[in-house]
């Protein structure tokens, strides 16, 4: 049964049958779950109604997709629903939180998260904005439109085709230009003027009454992240505003924001945070009543029904999205049984009535099954009589005789059927062990594969340092509630380890942290307090907090360590939660109880070192205050002229390992920092147990 064409193709197109990226799913299929679509984008099609700027729109009930068993394409569904919307919504994809005193702080931080990533797939460009660019250019252009169109601007004769201007092509209106009366200096001028900004500030009042005050705020974090240059200050300092983090004296300087506004404190509890993070996430929402509405779509839900507390908050926040967020549609997904046995029994009346009825999604018919493998197939440059065969005579319609099936299933069909055109045994039944190993491994190439998912995750934290490390060898996990920060505790015999969570650089918050630090080490006595820091987040403590330095020293002395995780380390972390998350979803054969049981094995020598300061990377030493950060392997990016040296190499081998392109070239960067240099080009990545196979496609592949 071999085929000469097949075996050149170096991965099997039907192995990838799990969706963890909405923005990355293959090509669809026509008529494949339609009404559900559809239903969706009606629905969001009532927070478009009129011309913008628009009224606030109330928020419909959250709508409820379920999925009749595992493998019928709840996220693939959103994929699809991103795609629909990607030009009419700001689009938000949510993974589950993990701390029901810290929901709207999560959901928050991913919010933000969500919005750097680009409005369109594929690198940010000055066409291609991140979804904050975006959204703030939209925003500050439809002011200056409301500015213009009544009466405050001076010298435009022309009134109406400066506010059509302004309304049409708010992405395009700011842009810099040479011209010496550009919209650009029109703009800086009128933020630059006290006088005017007022005028600004008091029209977005007029328009959006509900921004609890800060109006001046909002317009000037949103115009120092539109305004500033690609590497400013300004842009990073707005995004702090928004996550809800205190604010430097310089900082709140550098955008020019009063006093009263920086009201996030170094000190704020738990509750403050949440409350904070929730009026930051609705003010957004009010906002997108000058742009696009907000699209928040709740995934993997099945993560919540082993903690009857985080069913509840979830429950909670479907409700106060729907009565107090305007300008957003939630989407939850769910299978039939989870749904039914675990989430909806224990979520409260009230809030269960927020939900939509429920979308059932529909299973593949014999159309759109040929239709899905001739997908795949001629995706990895297999021609339509290598297709054909594989349909063969009779296989296609055999495998449907036993009744509905899901496209998971076909695509495991297709996977095996395609071994055997490679001349490769079918998939054989493994011992759990070796199969989970495997799974884990591909799941780590994935999340290596997509620098999204290497981000800064509170949540991946708290679960490892919870469910993860319970129970590993023999260490018990308490949280203690009454802490702001060291929320987590370990213990083994007579020692014992804190943990924080905080991914902000503000120089007062890492002040009380490490007095609480220095109270737990007094107090309980433990050995060590540690925050981890991954890649993508400021290095602390900088050179700079002369005033708290000594204060951070003496808690360190006490046993403080700030805990850098290396990119390998943070991928494995994200793998091991999405794994239990596929197991708990039935995306993967294996048991959620094997597969912890598996990852508590696979990490419990680096779990229970960092007893002795060690962590997942090794790492012993934590780099003093006023160290630089050294250029690594790690932190080295890939220059242009690399970038150019792989997309050549891999055009020309058209099929080869990540592993092959970093040798022959010889590139010292590591594989993510590769991976990240070829993101949205015309490159697409295959992760698998062993290593991560790329292929040369002619236009860049979703």
């Amino acid at each position: 049964m071999a085929n000469a064409d097949f075996k050149k193709v170096k991965v099997n197109p039907f192995d990838d049958d799990i969706v963890t990226e909405p923005r990355d799913i293959p090509a669809s299929v026509l008529g494949l779950n339609e009404l559900p679509l559809q239903e969706l984008v009606n629905a969001f099609a009532e927070l478009e109604n009129g011309e913008l700027p628009r009224r606030e729109i109330r928020a419909a009930k959250a709508q409820l997709i379920i999925s009749p068993d595992r493998g019928y394409g709840k996220s693939h569904l959103l994929g699809r629903l991103f795609q629909e919307l990607d030009d009419r919504a700001t689009l938000i994809y949510l993974r589950p939180f993990e701390d029901p005193q810290k929901c709207w702080h999560s959901i928050l931080l991913q919010t933000v998260q969500e919005l750097e990533r680009t409005d369109n797939p594929g690198p940010e460009t000055e066409t291609n904005p991140r979804q904050i660019g975006a959204f703030a250019n939209g925003v500050v252009s439809h002011l200056a439109a409301d500015y213009i169109a009544q009466g405050d601007a001076v010298g435009y004769s022309t009134v109406a085709e400066a506010v059509q201007l302004l309304r049409q092509h708010p992405l395009e209106v700011f842009r810099i230009t040479n011209e010496s009366e550009s919209w650009y200096a029109w703009i800086q001028a009128i933020f630059g003027s006290r006088k005017e900004f007022q005028k600004l500030g008091a029209k977005l009042k007029a328009r959006i009454p509900k921004l609890q005050g800060r109006e001046e705020a909002w317009l000037r974090v949103l115009y120092a992240y539109a305004f500033s240059t690609s590497d400013g200050a300004g842009k990073n300092v707005a995004l702090k505003w928004i996550r809800g983090e205190p604010l430097e004296a310089e900082e709140a300087e550098e955008v020019q924001l009063a006093a009263a506004d920086n009201q996030a404190k170094g000190d704020m509890t738990p509750a403050e945070t949440n409350v904070l993070s929730f009026e930051r996430l609705a003010g957004l929402c009010r906002l997108a009543a000058f742009y696009r509405p907000f699209l928040f779509c709740f995934d993997q839900t099945e993560f919540y029904a082993s903690d009857p507390a985080l069913v509840k908050t979830l429950g909670n926040c479907i409700q106060k999205l729907f009565a107090e967020v305007p300008n957003q549609l939630t989407v939850v997904t769910a299978n039939q049984e989870n749904w039914t046995k675990d989430l909806s029994p224990k979520i409260e009346p009230p809030q269960r009535d927020r939900f939509s009825r429920p979308i059932e999604l529909e299973s593949i018919d014999v159309a759109q099954a040929r239709e899905l493998i001739r997908h795949r197939l001629m995706a990895v440059g297999l021609d339509f009589r290598d297709v054909e065969d594989f349909y063969g005579d009779k296989w296609l319609t055999e495998i449907f005789q036993s009744g509905r099936m899901s496209v998971r299933s076909l695509l495991q069909r297709s996977a095996d059927r395609f071994r055997g055109f490679k001349g490769q045994p079918a998939a054989e039944p493994k011992k759990p062990k070796i199969r989970i190993e495997d799974l884990f491994k591909t799941q780590v190439n994935l999340v290596r594969s997509k620098p999204a998912l290497q981000a800064y995750s509170q949540d991946a934290l708290m679960w490892f340092t919870q469910k993860l490390a319970e129970g590993v060898k023999g260490i018990a996990v308490s949280k203690i509630p009454n802490n702001k920060w060291f929320s987590t505790k370990w213990s083994l015999g007579d020692q014992s380890v804190f943990f924080a969570f905080e991914g902000g650089d503000n120089s007062q918050r890492w002040k009380v942290i490490a007095k609480e630090a220095l109270a737990i080490s007094k107090s309980d006595g433990a050995k060590l307090m540690i925050v981890f820091r991954t890649p993508d987040l400021a290095p602390v403590p900088k050179p700079g907090w002369k005033a708290i330095g000594p204060t951070i020293q003496e808690a360190r002395q006490a046993g403080l360590r700030i805990h850098p995780l290396e990119p390998n380390s943070v991928c494995e972390i994200h793998a091991a939660r999405d794994l239990y998350s596929d197991a708990l979803q039935g995306n993967v054969d294996e048991k959620p109880a094997d597969i912890l049981a598996w990852l508590k094995d696979y990490f419990a020598d680096r779990i229970v070192a960092l007893f002795q300061a060690k962590g997942p990377t090794g790492v012993t030493k934590t780099k003093e205050a006023g160290q630089p950060t050294p250029v690594t392997a790690a932190t080295e990016p890939v220059s242009a002229a690399q970038q150019m040296e792989i997309l050549k190499f891999v055009e020309k081998r058209r099929w080869v390992s990540v592993d092959d392109v970093r040798k022959q070239l010889k590139l010292t960067t590591t594989v993510e920092m590769v991976l990240k240099s070829i993101e949205g080009t015309s490159i697409k990545a295959f992760p698998g147990p062993k290593t991560i196979v790329l292929q040369w496609r002619k236009a860049p592949s979703a």
